[in-house]
């Protein structure tokens, strides 16, 4: 619900790379809006109504799946760009003679769905998207020689 919240607040554009930390003191209660003072890792300063500075924690900085967490993170333009992006190269390997492996990619996607993307297994995704465009580009050389 929190994230839904970040995303009314910066539809277009969000709130920049790790969206969901950066939004998360803006987020946290919908009647109170603190003044940010500073804005950490793991932590904000923050300015109390009385005027006392006081810290709270960040839990995390996804939200908890893909689609909420980066258009949280770079608004719903840059989300329509990443998904044109991920429907182009999707489409690319079923055209290629990789067809087949494509079930790797809807696999990361189901568990980005489930679970915030991570570094762990991000770069997995990307390198079979890529296998079409390599391989074709590969196959095309060879033909020419």
């Amino acid at each position: 619900m929190q994230s839904i919240s970040g995303i009314k607040k910066r539809p277009l554009l969000g709130w920049g790379f790790d969206g969901f930390g950066i939004a998360y003191p803006y987020i946290l209660s919908p009647n109170w809006t603190p003044h940010v003072v500073r804005l950490g890792d793991f932590s904000f300063d923050y300015q109390s109504k009385n005027g006392q500075l006081r810290t709270m924690s960040i839990p995390t900085y996804k939200a908890h799946n893909l689609i909420l967490d980066t258009t949280l993170s770079i608004g719903i333009l840059g989300m329509l760009c990443y998904a044109a992006l991920l429907v182009f190269c999707f489409r690319l390997i079923q055209l290629s003679r990789l067809r087949g492996i494509e079930a790797l990619v809807v696999a990361y996607i189901v568990f980005t769905l489930t679970w915030f993307e991570c570094a762990q297994f991000t770069h997995i995704a990307w390198w079979v998207l890529n296998l079409s465009g390599g391989e074709e580009s590969f196959a095309d050389r060879y033909n020419k020689i």
